[in-house]
């Protein structure tokens, strides 16, 4: 059975996202939905919440907003994986600029932070092969 993966990040972020999207691809996954290919954001949750809810994991890429941190805790409470991409760069990803703290999400047992795009679809792999995080 071929995984199921659900990437989030924000529209700023949506060229980095394809390419990570065509990574998972190449890597035998299928996209519970491509929506880099849009030319603006789907704001119509009725759509987009059954693609959403027919993933198996979930791959965030920082930085991301409000809304992906929402999806975040959605998959959390679905019990499904997330993998958080948090790519290398001058400014940590994974602290908010504005007051230095980590969002308490990314301690979540059932998240796993990245580095690096390359890493995610073993560590996707690992979060469905195993029910504890590390």
């Amino acid at each position: 059975m071929t995984a199921i993966v659900h990437v989030a990040a924000s529209w700023e972020n949506k060229s980095t996202a394809s390419t990570l999207m065509r990574l998972l691809e190449r890597s035998g996954f299928e996209l519970s939905d491509d929506w880099t290919k849009a030319t603006q954001p789907e704001h119509d949750l009725g759509r987009r919440l059954p693609r959403f809810l027919s993933a198996d994991v979930f791959v965030v890429l920082l930085p991301a907003g409000r809304s992906t941190h929402v999806e975040i805790g959605m998959a959390l409470v679905l019990g499904k994986p997330v993998v958080i991409v948090a790519l290398l760069s001058a400014i940590d990803p994974l602290v908010n600029p504005v007051d230095g703290r980590v969002c308490s999400y990314y301690t979540h047992p059932g998240v796993a932070i990245v580095r690096s795009a390359e890493e995610v679809p073993s560590m996707i792999t690992k979060c469905l092969t195993t029910e504890v995080l590390s």
